[in-house]
């Protein structure tokens, strides 16, 4: 029997769609910088940010306090990257019943969509997934696609 996926890949137009990423740690630098060469408006809450999302803050807005439930409205996206599972599951179920995709760093069973690893080459992006089940495995293989392609 064949194997049955739970999310389907899909690219969609990032023009004008706003992202809201809760947190400012790794995962949430990781996470914003994969977003960065993208159409998003992005804003970032969370009380602290990384040395390196400092240096990237003039491609975000930044709101330095702790998330509030009124940043969801309006938002395409959500990505929860704090330290605390229990506010990354809130804002989920947050974002769940205000039918807002979001991604939940700390759990896959919270999430409505999963960061695929990504590749770009001159026109060519290259996104690879595991249905949420092994991001380690995911940059594993895309790292060894991408020696390949440029061995050729």
């Amino acid at each position: 029997m064949e194997r049955s996926w739970d999310h389907f890949p899909l690219f969609i137009s990032s023009k004008d769609k706003a992202v809201l990423v809760v947190g400012g740690g790794k995962i949430a630098t990781r996470r914003l910088k994969a977003l960065l060469p993208f159409s998003f408006t992005i804003t970032v809450v969370s009380p602290l940010i990384t040395e390196e999302m400092k240096a990237m803050q003039d491609s975000f807005h930044y709101l330095e306090r702790k998330f509030q439930e009124e940043d969801l409205p309006g938002n395409f996206l959500v990505l929860a990257c704090t330290d605390d599972k229990e506010l990354n599951r809130t804002i989920a179920q947050l974002c769940h019943e205000q039918g807002i995709y979001v991604s939940a760093a700390s759990s896959k069973e919270d999430s409505s969509f999963f960061f695929p690893g990504m590749y770009v080459e001159d026109d060519l992006l290259f996104a690879l997934s595991s249905d949420g089940k092994d991001y380690h495995k995911t940059a594993k293989v895309l790292k060894a696609k991408r020696k390949e392609i440029h061995e050729d």
